[in-house]
């Protein structure tokens, strides 16, 4: 697959941390209209054992719950909790698993420097011309 130049690297990064803010305010309301003020709670109670590790020490160190919800957690809550995101999303929200899976997959090779992006920030920018 092709290299990306260092200008498409940095877009889709920001794609990437735009993409991350608007799935965190996401999980945040739905989460909020479904468990009221223990949405924080149950948010946590989804997430596996190494994240829920993570989100632990997060919150003894002062990060807020809002801001332990990163890329990593916000998918497997979503998943975990389909029936909140319903509402919005209705029948597509059985679709989380796809998209969300594609959008880890294209997350981790950007963060890890990998170059082979090509079929897949077609989806993420939604203009196949960006690599």
């Amino acid at each position: 697959m092709a290299n990306i130049s260092s200008e498409q690297k940095e877009k889709l990064g920001t794609a990437l941390n735009n993409t991350t803010d608007v799935l965190r305010l996401e999980v945040l309301n739905a989460m909020f209209k479904e468990h009221g003020n223990l949405w924080d709670q149950e948010c946590r109670e989804a997430l596996y054992e190494n994240q829920i590790t993570t989100w632990d020490a997060q919150i003894q160190q002062g990060v807020s719950p809002e801001s332990c919800l990163d890329f990593g957690n916000v998918g497997t809550i979503m998943v975990r909790n389909k029936n909140a995101f319903k509402v919005r999303y209705g029948n597509k929200a059985n679709d989380m698993v796809t998209w969300l899976k594609e959008l880890r997959e294209v997350r981790n090779k950007w963060a890890h420097g990998r170059d082979a992006f090509m079929m897949f920030s077609y989806k993420v920018h939604g203009i196949p011309m960006i690599l």
